[in-house]
């Protein structure tokens, strides 16, 4: 589990404090659930390992993302992006 929290914690660069209470010996069933719902983490996966919760975690990632931004995930870049001109795009 800890190697599971250590990944997601470096993938999405959280804080030491909202994983702190993780890291003990003993992990309450409260605090894995608590930060579960914060950093919207399937507790399936945290907690067992389990492939199907890892899924789950990705869809809610794609559907949050889709809502953030209507044009798709990449269209605030694709604005910017083509208002530059050719020498900074090819820089870029």
């Amino acid at each position: 589990m800890r190697r599971r929290l250590l990944a997601l914690v470096t993938e999405r660069n959280l804080p030491p404090a909202d994983y702190a209470k993780l890291m003990h010996k003993r992990i309450s069933d409260s605090a894995a659930l608590a930060f579960c719902e914060k950093h919207k983490v399937s507790i399936d996966w945290l907690m067992c390992g389990d492939l199907q919760g890892l899924s789950r975690m990705v869809q809610w990632r794609k559907e949050a993302m889709g809502a953030a931004c209507p044009g798709g995930p990449g269209a605030d870049f694709l604005k910017v992006f083509c208002g530059l001109n050719e020498k900074t795009q090819a820089m870029v």
